[in-house]
């Protein structure tokens, strides 16, 4: 908005003309896919500009110290009008990034005021300075990657269909139990609504807090009045009311938490997500609005994933296997199959071989180290084989880790061994049960010397130092999967005053046994993998790979989400 008032102000409130304007505001704006209406903006009515990103993301998988004390990244901008506006020509842009920690930020900053103030008047901004992309919705930061890593496709022309996570912009809808849902469920239920509970003080009564205030209006989108498709108001909902089904939902990376599939509690539900839910979807989740951190580039989930699903942050990040619950429409761009199928002289690949390559490539730290420069410019792009023999070994590769990392649920084929378990890993398992539930994650260790892993009074052993360090873009797996299972929770949830949140569990869940051991099981097959997967990308990306120039471009139809049946009717 600060933009958006500034440029009307200072280049178009007044005519033709002359202008500048310079403003040091959050750098999100540079490069994100909301704001490509303000850099075209941007282009028409300036001549020209210079951005000088400060950085200062403590927030993201690396962090970066910021000048501010702030946690979001921060840029200046300077955008300059010589005369009459051309909107015909996009301005020329410049970029120059500033590292390092404070104090060496500030010298830069310092160093390029003392240039510019000795400079010739012709040329303030004297220096080495990045030119830019010149189309007129494209980044204000240059690509991180060269010729080669541009040639690739990006997943997402791949898998054209992006979508936001699930989010409910409250708590108490989801639980790490469904057990603790009931109760929520029959508390919220149970409790007046605010016209109910004045009346009830009024006849003297000391009523439970309001339904309004236990469901967390503010900001939320929807209230408890709103009504959603043809499903009561929550707001007229008696005592005895049944609420809808309890699901398994995506909570974070490798966390299978309980949520309510109730549109009525989500701000933003992504209809069109619980819509494709079906026994052979896959929701495959990465970063393409920020930057990747070290750890796997991708993941994936037989659950409906939530907006934070990959690692505690997220945007349009989730890409479902198909469009739809009878899975007859992939998200698969249309024509490349066949493509693909022709220039490597393979058989025509399935959808699921296509997610299989995909996650064979980028779910391993190896992809993100190799291309850690090319990453910095957000969104993952995929090396694709000529070759028919390393485009099968990688299939095999990522469908063994998606029906890993998916439960044993997803891509199961028992002829290859890949039953209904996930297998049991020699010398990993319970030496003392759980009976004492964790108070928090300060009661929760792990021993490098023992490979034991303590939760509470239990003990596990055979827990390698990898699997306890596992982690996706800075979120370490196991840590957070525990941290939510201990008497406060994790995360907001432990000083959340509203009511429902406090109804926890208040002793272990005994399903949480099996399910830590099969989270460990998964993440060390996970990591035993991880060599010869590291072999094969190195080879995939030192051989012939297809260009993105070969391979079908995606729609702007096929990008959009399926209507819902909500739209429909």
């Amino acid at each position: 908005y600060f933009w958006r008032w500034s440029l009307w102000k200072a280049f178009e409130a007044h005519g033709d003309g002359p202008g500048i304007v310079a403003l040091i505001t959050g750098n999100s704006w540079l490069d994100g896919p909301g704001f490509m209406g303000l850099r075209q903006l941007v282009r028409e009515v300036a001549d020209e500009g210079w951005v000088i990103d400060l950085g200062g993301d403590n927030k993201g998988a690396v962090a970066d110290q910021n000048i501010f004390a702030i946690e979001t990244p921060v840029a200046v901008v300077i955008l300059v009008r010589d005369g009459a506006t051309d909107r015909t020509r996009p301005a020329t842009m410049h970029y120059r990034k500033i590292e390092g920690d404070r104090a060496g930020k500030l010298a830069q900053l310092a160093a390029i005021a003392e240039t510019a103030a000795h400079a010739d008047a012709q040329d303030p901004f004297a220096g080495e300075w990045t030119p830019v992309p010149n189309g007129w919705r494209e980044p204000l930061v240059p690509p991180t990657g060269d010729a080669a890593w541009m040639a690739m496709p990006a997943l997402t022309d791949l898998m054209p269909w992006q979508q936001p996570g699930c989010k409910f912009n409250r708590l108490w809808p989801i639980a790490v139990d469904a057990e603790s849902l009931e109760r929520r469920w029959r508390r919220f239920v149970s409790s007046p609504t605010e016209p109910e509970r004045k009346a009830q003080l009024e006849r003297g009564q000391s009523p439970d807090a309001a339904r309004e205030t236990l469901f967390q209006t503010a900001n939320s989108g929807r209230s408890i009045y709103t009504a959603v498709g043809t499903l009561p108001r929550l707001a007229d909902l008696r005592a005895d009311a049944a609420h809808r089904p309890i699901v398994r939902y995506g909570y974070r990376s490798f966390d299978r938490q309980y949520a309510f599939s109730d549109p009525r509690m989500a701000k933003t539900d992504s209809p069109a997500l619980w819509q494709a839910i079906s026994k052979s979807q896959v929701f495959l989740a990465t970063m393409t609005s920020d930057p990747l951190g070290p750890g796997p580039a991708v993941v994936s989930s037989s659950a409906v994933p939530d907006l934070h699903y990959f690692c505690g942050r997220g945007g349009k990040d989730i890409l479902p296997l198909y469009r739809d619950a009878d899975c007859q429409a992939p998200n698969v761009t249309q024509g490349l199959l066949a493509t693909l199928a022709t220039e490597i002289s393979i058989p025509l690949p399935t959808p699921e071989d296509l997610a299989a390559y995909i996650y064979a490539m980028l779910a391993t730290p190896h992809y993100q180290q190799r291309f850690a420069v090319e990453l910095g410019t957000a969104g993952p792009r995929v090396p694709i084989t000529a070759r028919a023999d390393l485009w099968q070994e990688a299939v095999t590769i990522g469908r063994r880790l998606i029906w890993l990392h998916t439960y044993a649920e997803r891509f199961r084929d028992p002829a290859d061994g890949r039953g209904p378990q996930v297998p049991k890993v020699k010398g990993l398992g319970w030496s003392v049960q759980v009976h004492t539930m964790p108070d928090s994650g300060d009661q929760i260790r792990y021993e490098p010397e023992t490979s034991q892993l303590h939760v509470g009074d239990g003990v596990i052993t055979g827990v390698r130092s990898d699997v306890w360090t596992f982690s996706v873009s800075g979120m370490q797996v196991v840590a957070k999967w525990l941290g939510y299972r201990t008497r406060r929770g994790a995360g907001r949830a432990a000083s959340s005053p509203n009511p429902l949140d406090k109804e926890r569990p208040t002793k272990w869940v005994d399903e949480w046994n099996d399910e830590l051991l099969d989270l460990l099981r998964v993440l060390t097959l996970t990591v035993e993998g991880w060599p010869g997967q590291a072999a094969l990308i190195d080879r995939i990306c030192e051989g012939p790979l297809l260009a993105a120039s070969e391979l079908p471009a995606p729609t702007p139809e096929s990008r959009k989400p399926p209507v819902t049946e909500a739209q429909e009717s």
